[in-house]
């Protein structure tokens, strides 16, 4: 089954087992039960991959999510300015951050020849759920880009990173 529109959080959310959880087992059964009681860390790889998924998938979405700006948040000034933008609840990034993102997604989407501002060339973001037979669990999964097949790819292409 496909779902089109889902939030990551309703994704999540749902309790069908995922690809990163099947990969978390992979690596340790006893992470991946730690895993599932415990909340995940927020780093800053995470948000550095966050914001270069939006700007090579849902470029415009960048502003509805962000705030690109380089202030010293140290200072007075700076503390002040991080809680209004924290407020706002949108994600705060440096000017730097931000073109460093649009700059590696627009030569990504060159390469690919993607123009995920053709939204009927391929789907972005869709959640499939299906049960496996097979194991008798049920299952998720959330590719970034799924292009069926076509001339510049025969066999179709699912992108996920």
């Amino acid at each position: 089954m496909i779902l089109h529109g889902i939030s990551n959080e309703d994704y999540h959310a749902r309790p069908e087992l995922s690809s990163t959880q099947l990969k978390e087992f992979y690596r340790s059964p006893a992470k991946y039960l730690h895993s599932l009681s415990s909340q995940r860390k927020e780093r800053k790889v995470f948000k550095t991959g966050n914001l270069f998924h939006a700007a090579f998938l849902e470029p415009w979405s960048l502003q509805e999510r962000y705030i690109a700006e380089t202030f010293d948040s140290r200072t007075k000034e700076g503390k002040a300015r991080k809680a209004d933008i924290d407020a706002s609840g949108k994600i705060h990034v440096s000017e730097q951050e931000m073109a460093t993102a649009i700059a590696a997604a627009n030569a990504a989407r060159e390469v690919l020849k993607l123009n995920v501002h053709e939204p009927e060339r391929g789907l972005i973001e869709v959640a499939m759920v299906w049960h496996d037979d097979a194991s008798g669990v049920d299952c998720r999964f959330k590719p970034d880009y799924h292009l069926p097949p076509c001339e510049q790819f025969p066999a179709g292409l699912i992108m996920d990173y």
